[in-house]
């Protein structure tokens, strides 16, 4: 299996907490827990977490239960996702050929979702889960509509996203001050090839209090 880095270093502001949102609670636990939890499930045996080093003693703490299983290593966040990732790639061992780069707060990514990646990883530099959209989607401006875009051709993509490691370091060397909301975009921005697979309904990004509903819907299922 492949080592996982979980980037959980973000304010999660628009959860409007006080607390950054992969620590709020769900059934109990952390979100981020529930993250590494499932990690644990899915056959991962390492796990870099890059987070604020404020939360790090808290977070050693509450995933302290998991360790037996899974090995855990602590990175610092940087100002952006792209230093963030960054640090986490710092404590990679070497000869790592292939890091998986997952949301810290995703907490029910599926054991079939992680090997459904690692059977395409060789078809490309990059594999990622996606799902198609649902809704119309319009491109607008100043409140107004200005183009009806295709949606057969539309999809959201999730995480994790499995890359190769030396084609993704060469990235970020070349794409030094690039602002990426997500890895591909990345690879894409250098012409890396991209390769999806379906993603699951439940694979659900915490960011909003009706996501958390959500969240907690999909526990009491479990």
């Amino acid at each position: 299996m492949i080592p996982f880095i979980v980037v959980a270093g973000g304010p999660g502001k628009r959860l409007g907490s006080t607390e950054p949102k992969q620590y709020l609670l769900i059934d109990g636990k952390p979100i981020l827990y529930h993250t590494v939890e499932t990690l644990v499930k899915a056959g991962v045996k390492e796990c870099i977490l890059v987070l604020d080093p404020i939360y790090e003693e808290k977070a050693r703490g509450f995933l302290e239960p998991l360790r037996p299983s899974i090995e855990i290593e602590y990175a610092e966040n940087g100002k952006t996702r792209q230093d963030s990732v960054k640090n986490g790639l710092d404590l990679l061992p070497k000869g790592t050929k292939w890091v998986a780069i997952h949301d810290g707060v995703r907490p029910f990514i599926s054991r079939k979702l992680v090997e459904q990646l690692l059977i395409e990883i060789e078809k490309g530099q990059c594999v990622i889960p996606v799902i198609p959209i649902k809704n119309t989607i319009k491109k607008v401006e100043n409140n107004r509509v200005v183009k009806t875009l295709d949606r057969d051709f539309l999809y959201g993509a999730g995480t994790p996203q499995i890359v190769d490691l030396d084609f993704y370091k060469k990235a970020l060397q070349k794409m030094n001050n690039y602002q990426m909301t997500d890895d591909a975009s990345l690879i894409e921005a250098v012409g890396g090839k991209v390769v999806t697979v379906l993603n699951d309904e439940e694979n659900i990004k915490i960011t909003t209090p009706f996501d958390l509903i959500i969240a907690e819907a999909i526990l009491r299922r479990k």
